[in-house]
Formats: structure tokens, C-alpha cells, sequence
């Protein structure tokens, strides 16, 4: 006899608890710990999610369904990157957590995508946890900063402290934007969320977060003629804007760049893009003197020291990281991949319009784009999470368009 109670059995209880808590909660496990520690943390999740996924019996798609000069192009990213550990200047052991971590992630990428051609329905809930995500993190910053006296003392732009508040953006543009387009049984409780969202992302200071998610909505806007839908982010644009101002201390450049540019009068491209173009020439010497297996994989922090930018883990530049961590040939491979997914993405862009759902994953898939050429989306650990999640909710959903035409 059957059971009404059957899709709730322990093994799906634990799944969707493993999935939860690498992408709502891997967040707040942020707070005192460095970026390669948090690395660690959130591989561990990805790979107990990876486990359940498989124990629950859920099946994973074939290899067959990539093209085979995909195949063939991610065999020689993997092998080039793997030598590069050996014929760069990597410290092995920390080269070899790195890319294992690499491996992970996109396992963990095709789990999702292999659990939403099974699973369909539970395209909501994936995609709504990167927004709890965002929720808890609101919730822990305020109890944190009405809690403890010393909380507007604290180096909130460095850890280890609460989080490091500059990559908060990433995390707040994909919630901003994976709320799904104006839907009218959920409008009037996502316009609160809306407002504190972009209230963050001007806060936390991240110029190219508050860009790019201007970016997207715009394009998307422009894209599918939804203009109620421009209107409604522009207005909650200003209350964010409003609510970021409320509290004493913002951490945003912004500012400070209008203040020097009306003093000095003078534009000064590197100062506006806070060293970027200083980083990225200097990254692209110590690539040229070794081009073939790159500078090394995690050696840019070193090298930054080296050049006077103590600090910076990463060039700012997925193109330069990806280059310089593993030379021409993995490098090039790589972002072949990921060139074909982008060109994918934008030649059936009118299957993702229609519904809500992809719509805002597609805007989010936009933004991450243009913040990965000036900030470290493909560096650290959670944006990368979000990155292959967002790849799975919009390949999966072309998957079953696709089948569904070719099975009416």
C-alpha cells in the first residue's frame, strides 16, 4: 500500500537538509575563518550533498549528454591544470586542495542539474535558498551590530571578522535577483527583501555588484518588455538607497572617488578602478615568464605582496586568474567552456523568458559575468557555489524544453 507520506522519507529529508545547508548556511560559517579554510568548509558540504544525492538513488545524467568536443576540451583542462601543479611555482599540497576543490564544484554543479531534470519542482526551492541565504546573513549582521558595542570598530572590509563585508555583494546581487520577476502572489512580500537586498549591496560597498545587477535588471527589462518590473526595482533602488545612508559607517569607494575626482579635477582610470589596471600589468608579466603552466595555482597572493598590494588574494579578473593560475593551454581551455556556456545561455535566452523563475536566474547569470571581470566571482568559494547552481537551474531548464520538443 502506498503512502501519501513517501517523498518525505529520511533519505529526502537529509538531501534537502545537506542542500540547504551548503547554500543557505555555508555563508554564516564566514565569521573567523580565511578564504581557504572557508574553501574547505563548503567543498565538505558540496561533497555530503553529493553523497546523499547519490544514496537517495537519484541517477546522474550521462557523460554522452555533453558534446564530445567538450569532453574532449575538459580532459585537457584537467590534465593541463594538473601538471601545472608540478612545472609552475605552486606550493603543491595548497595547489592540490585547489583543485580539488575545482573538481568538486562542478560535480557538485552537474548534481543539481542531474537533480532537476528528476525534479522539477524543486526548482523553487533551490533557487530560493541562496535569498535565505542573504535573510540569515541580514539577520546575523543586525544582531551582531545592535549586540555588541564594539561591532562599528571592527574592520568589517577584512576578515576574519563577521564576513567580509565587499564580497557580501556577491551573495546580495544573487539574491536581488533570483527573487523571481514580478509575480502578484508574492509581490508584496518580496518588496521589503528587495529594499534591504539593494540596501546591502550599496552598503557593503561593492561598485561592480551595484553596477552589474543595474546591468542585468536593465537588460533583462529592455529584453522582455517588463517595464512594471524596472519601475518596481528602480523605486526599490532609492528606498535602498535611503536605508544604506541610516547607518553611520558605508564602506562603499563610491563616495570617496566622487570626493577625489572633484579636488583633483583629473580622471585617473587605475584610481577609479582601485588598482585594478596596476594589478592586471603586472599579472600578465609574471605570466609571460612562464606561459605554458602559468605563475601557479594560489601564487597571485604572493605575487601581489611582492608588487606592493599586500592583501589581495586574487588579480580581479576571472580571464588573468584563470590564465595565470594555470597557463595558456588550461587556461584557454577553461574559458572556452566557459565562452560556449555564455554564447549558449545567449542564443536561446527567449526559452529562459518564459517564466519567472529563469528570467531572474538569467539576470543573475548576466551580473555574475560582468562582476567576474573586475572582482574574484571565480575565486572564492560561495560565489562559485552560486555560479554553478545558477548554470544547473538554466541548462536544466533548456534540457527539458528541448526534450519536450522533441517528445510532445
Amino acid at each position: 500500500m502506498k503512502t501519501p507520506y513517501k517523498h518525505l522519507d529520511i533519505y529526502n529529508i537529509i538531501f534537502c537538509l545537506s542542500l540547504t545547508t551548503t547554500i543557505a548556511i555555508s555563508p554564516l560559517f564566514n565569521p573567523g575563518f580565511q578564504p581557504s579554510q572557508h574553501r574547505l568548509i563548503i567543498s565538505c558540504l558540496e561533497f555530503f550533498t553529493i553523497f546523499t544525492f547519490f544514496i537517495k538513488g537519484y541517477k546522474f545524467q550521462p557523460a554522452s549528454a555533453l558534446p564530445t568536443y567538450i569532453k574532449l576540451i575538459l580532459i585537457l583542462w584537467c590534465f593541463s591544470s594538473l601538471l601545472s601543479m608540478f612545472f609552475s611555482y605552486s606550493n603543491i599540497p595548497t595547489a592540490a586542495s585547489r583543485q580539488t576543490e575545482w573538481f568538486i564544484h562542478l560535480f557538485f554543479g552537474w548534481t543539481i542539474y542531474s537533480l532537476l531534470i528528476q525534479k522539477n519542482n524543486l526548482r523553487f526551492f533551490i533557487q530560493s535558498l541562496p535569498v535565505i541565504a542573504s535573510l540569515l546573513v541580514i539577520i546575523g549582521f543586525f544582531i551582531f551590530w545592535f549586540y555588541n558595542p564594539a561591532a562599528p570598530n571592527h574592520d568589517w572590509a577584512s576578515p576574519p571578522f563577521f564576513i567580509n563585508i565587499r564580497h557580501l555583494s556577491h551573495l546580495a546581487v544573487a539574491a536581488l535577483l533570483l527573487i523571481p520577476f514580478i509575480h502578484k502572489k508574492i509581490f508584496f512580500y518580496t518588496v521589503p527583501l528587495t529594499c534591504l537586498l539593494w540596501a546591502l549591496i550599496i552598503w557593503s560597498g561593492g561598485r561592480s555588484g551595484i553596477l552589474a545587477a543595474a546591468i542585468a535588471i536593465t537588460t533583462v527589462t529592455f529584453l522582455t518588455r517588463n517595464w512594471q518590473q524596472f519601475l518596481y526595482q528602480l523605486i526599490a533602488f532609492f528606498v535602498g538607497s535611503y536605508l544604506s545612508t541610516l547607518n553611520p559607517i558605508i564602506y562603499s569607494d563610491i563616495f570617496k572617488i566622487i570626493n577625489q575626482q572633484a579636488t583633483t579635477l583629473s580622471l585617473d582610470l587605475d584610481r577609479i578602478l582601485s588598482g585594478r589596471i596596476t594589478i592586471w600589468s603586472y599579472s600578465l608579466e609574471h605570466l609571460l615568464n612562464n606561459p605554458i603552466f602559468g605563475a601557479g595555482i594560489e601564487r597571485f597572493k604572493i605575487i601581489s605582496h611582492q608588487n606592493g598590494h599586500p592583501g589581495f588574494y586574487h588579480p580581479h579578473n576571472f580571464i588573468i586568474q584563470f590564465l595565470l593560475e594555470w597557463g595558456v593551454i588550461g587556461g584557454s581551455a577553461f574559458l572556452f567552456i566557459i565562452l560556449k556556456s555564455h554564447l549558449v545561455m545567449w542564443k536561446h535566452r527567449n526559452i529562459f523568458f518564459k517564466d519567472d523563475l529563469t528570467t531572474s536566474t538569467f539576470s543573475m547569470y548576466i551580473a555574475f559575468f560582468l562582476i567576474s571581470l573586475f572582482s574574484g566571482i571565480y575565486y572564492f568559494s560561495y560565489s562559485i557555489l552560486l555560479l554553478v547552481t545558477c548554470n544547473a537551474l538554466l541548462f536544466s531548464r533548456l534540457h527539458l524544453f528541448k526534450e519536450k520538443q522533441n517528445n510532445p
